[in-house]
């Protein structure tokens, strides 16, 4: 009887545990997410907060794996991504959205983690670059290794096409967050001294010494205006560089800082300023301009490549670009394509024009706030759902997201969205 009893209790403790073990086993080694995001996770970085932001956007997804490239900076992350993190899959989802860069040796992973022959796996490249033609690496991954490239910005369409990608392109813009930017009061007035700002990344692409030649020009050493440039990292010295042009100028109304913040912060320092300026040479996507947008404040960009879509509505201070230089991307120390460059002396007269008519500028507040808003994670959901999990797949003679349906010109991709919905 007594044996009988602790066969009876050992069976009521071993059995639940042998079960959970195999269900925990099941969920790590065999069970399949619908959806991995490839990437990484850095809120200081624009390509550490794509990942991050995805997520946001497809939060009511239920099965989500994170599989991270790089070691994850864990400071400003949202809670709900951190408990994606936390899940382990050793198997890729039914839908791959890679958003990380593609490296000299990435085609070994996408060899190891990849099965090409699978009819029921959908591979999407997030792809951005900054120039007129993209890497001919990027070029031979893609074609290889997926069945889709995603873009944020239309330009990017004809730059992947003319570089040889023969994928179908669907464009779906970089989903920001932006709750804490909308949150804040409009901006209504501005400050004493009156601060053109910039902080973005120290690499010759952002331009920051026609930036600076330009306030020279427009302001001399005025000191009730001021030029404020913060960069968290920078390229091949550039910083010094630029440090020591401000001191050859010889004034003090020109103040370089390289401080890297937390989202309190750097939220914090947008309400410092009184207008944003990127003079970039070219982007992708161009996130800052679009936070400066959401508090209000007035923006002068130079109208080309990823900016020329925030140009087109109307509400910033567009500087055309006739200049083109070779388009020289630092991590691969080679060129691919052109950039754009406006003349110091253009830009020199847009400072002037929005400092000496700040009021008419500042009077778009309302309507650029509602138009950036339109980048918020939050809004794109459904883009993104569209994206990853339509509700209805169409063959026909373009590729568009659409009210929760995907149009593809792409024979092979119709057919796997088919196989996994």
């Amino acid at each position: 009887m007594k044996k009988k009893f602790l066969f009876l209790l050992a069976s009521c403790i071993l059995l639940p545990c042998l079960f959970l073990g195999a269900a925990s086993y099941y969920k790590k080694h065999l069970a399949r997410p619908y959806l991995t995001v490839i990437g990484f996770a850095d809120m200081r970085d624009g390509i550490g907060r794509q990942s991050v932001d995805v997520i946001t956007a497809l939060r009511g997804l239920s099965s989500i794996h994170f599989y991270q490239t790089r070691r994850p900076r864990m400071e400003n992350i949202p809670s709900h991504v951190e408990c994606v993190m936390r899940k382990s899959f050793h198997k890729m989802g039914k839908v791959v959205l890679y958003e990380d860069i593609f490296y000299a040796f990435s085609h070994n992973f996408f060899e190891k983690h990849f099965d090409l022959q699978r009819k029921d796996e959908v591979r999407l490249a997030y792809c951005m670059v900054e120039s007129s033609l993209a890497p001919e690496r990027w070029v031979h991954n893609l074609n290889r290794y997926f069945d889709a490239v995603v873009v944020p910005d239309p330009f990017l369409v004809n730059v992947f096409k003319n570089s040889g990608v023969t994928l179908p392109i669907f464009v779906v813009p970089l989903g920001l967050n932006l709750k804490s930017f909308l949150e804040k009061p409009l901006k209504t007035a501005c400050h004493t001294p009156f601060i053109f700002a910039n902080f973005s990344t120290c690499i010759l692409r952002k331009n920051h010494e026609t930036l600076i030649e330009a306030f020279y020009e427009a302001f001399q050493d005025r000191s009730d205006v001021r030029l404020w440039i913060n960069s968290k990292y920078t390229e091949d010295n550039l910083f010094q560089v630029l440090q020591e042009k401000v001191s050859a100028l010889g004034v003090h109304n020109i103040i370089l800082t390289n401080n890297s913040y937390n989202s309190k912060e750097y939220l914090e320092n947008f309400e410092k300023i009184d207008c944003y300026v990127s003079l970039s040479k070219a982007e992708g996507f161009s996130i800052q301009p679009r936070e400066a947008m959401a508090l209000g404040i007035p923006c002068i960009l130079s109208d080309n490549t990823g900016q020329s879509t925030i140009c087109q509505s109307g509400l910033v201070k567009a500087l055309p670009c006739p200049l083109e230089e070779p388009a020289y991307y630092e991590i691969y120390r080679d060129v691919f394509g052109v950039r754009y460059c406006v003349e110091p002396h253009t830009a020199a007269k847009a400072l002037q024009e929005v400092y000496h008519h700040y009021p008419s500028y500042l009077a778009s507040s309302q309507k650029a706030r509602l138009w950036a808003s339109c980048y918020d994670c939050e809004h794109l959901g459904a883009l993104y759902t569209s994206l990853v999990r339509p509700k209805r797949i169409v063959l026909g003679c373009a590729n568009t997201l659409e009210n929760n349906t995907l149009t593809t010109t792409s024979l092979r991709l119709y057919e796997k969205y088919k196989a996994i919905l």
